[in-house]
């Protein structure tokens, strides 16, 4: 016990006499550091979709505060007998550890991953990040977003999915279905011409004057090989050893590797917009791509079955039982409740909902739900 009061002494000492030389506004947040590379990799990571400012502006409603801690490890002992908490992350999909001991008034984390340290002083409503310089970019990130601004997006009115999203052809279009569906071969497949990038993986829903609106998150896209082939933008991103298939060779789809694109790479890629504020949603898609199907079948889906997938695919943490670790804005399970029920009610009444079977060619699909969108759902 006295060594873990004099650990948390020095932490606490090193904390106060920290001195800030650098400082940006994600937000609403301000954050304090002296990494140069932070505010490029923020930018990089969050922008456009979320506005990044340097300079004067309205007071923050939190401060996040970074320190770089070689020897992190050292105040592992201040943890020893703590409670455990498990959190998930709506951007990865995956669970995580954390300890957490309160001490004075402060609440403090330790991540079992990487051994970051995170506290929150709840009087002051600011944030101590004492990071691991390996850790130190993307731990700053993860915090911010996931546990900040997601969250706040929670907080007005809206819902995570696992889901892409899209614009084409002026029409806002939603595309959910289990990994391994064709989601994101979907999604890729629809962005030519008139249309624009939303999102590929977590989009957030809301309503908004009896409309439905969306917003993609800044998340990474993962492809896979067999979608790469499809798409002759992406053809220099095929890895060599996987260079010199058929366009349609089956077992391109049975490859595990996939490469990675950020959502501005994507865009230029395409060449197609990207839409980073609220865009109005008008219909929902779930393909299933089969290799076996001939052309491609769509058929509407009923509001009982659309009610079903809808909340398959919510992935706030609240719903799902994992409530996000941070105190300081943590919202209670009934209003996440209430808010998830009102938006899928919304969603199940207002978007019109098809199942999608394809077996990955991009140009009949295009054709087919071209035709769906102008209104000729009669020829399928």
């Amino acid at each position: 016990m006295v060594k873990q009061d004099s650990l948390f002494m020095e932490m606490k000492n090193l904390i106060m006499n920290q001195h800030y030389t650098r400082f940006l506004h994600v937000e609403n947040i301000t954050i304090y550091f002296n990494n140069p590379e932070l505010e490029i990799y923020l930018k990089n990571a969050l922008e456009p979709y979320y506005a990044i400012q340097k300079g004067e502006t309205n007071p923050a409603k939190i401060q996040m505060k970074c320190i770089s801690v070689h020897d992190i490890d050292k105040y592992a002992e201040i943890f020893h007998g703590s409670e455990e908490i498990i959190h998930s992350s709506p951007s990865f999909h995956e669970i995580y550890y954390k300890q957490m001991v309160k001490l004075d008034h402060w609440i403090l984390y330790r991540s079992k991953e990487t051994g970051s340290i995170t506290i929150e002083d709840l009087e002051h409503r600011t944030i101590y990040l004492l990071l691991h310089p390996e850790y130190y970019l993307k731990e700053t990130k993860s915090v911010l977003r996931d546990q900040i601004i997601y969250v706040a997006h929670q907080r007005d009115g809206a819902v995570p999915f696992h889901s892409a999203a899209l614009v084409r052809n002026h029409h806002g279009i939603l595309i959910m279905g289990d990994k391994g569906n064709g989601k994101t071969s979907t999604n890729l497949a629809l962005l030519h011409r008139q249309a624009a990038f939303v999102s590929n993986d977590l989009t957030f829903v809301k309503c908004v004057d009896d409309q439905i609106m969306a917003k993609g998150a800044p998340e990474s896209i993962r492809i896979g090989i067999g979608t790469l082939y499809q798409h002759e933008q992406l053809y220099d991103r095929i890895p060599k050893n996987y260079i010199g298939y058929e366009k349609d060779n089956p077992r391109l789809y049975d490859i595990a590797e996939k490469i990675e694109l950020e959502w501005v790479e994507l865009a230029d890629c395409f060449q197609v917009a990207l839409e980073t504020g609220w865009t109005r949603m008008k219909y929902i898609l779930f393909p299933v791509i089969q290799k076996e199907t001939s052309g491609v079948t769509v058929n509407k889906i009923d509001e009982s079955e659309l009610h079903e997938q809808l909340m398959k695919n919510i992935l706030s943490p609240y719903y799902n039982g994992m409530e996000p670790w941070l105190v300081m804005d943590r919202l209670d399970k009934e209003t996440v409740e209430n808010t998830v029920n009102l938006v899928v009610r919304h969603m199940v009444s207002k978007l019109k909902a098809y199942r999608v079977a394809y077996n990955g060619n991009v140009d009949d699909l295009r054709k087919r739900i071209d035709c769906l969108l102008e209104g000729e759902a009669s020829r399928f």
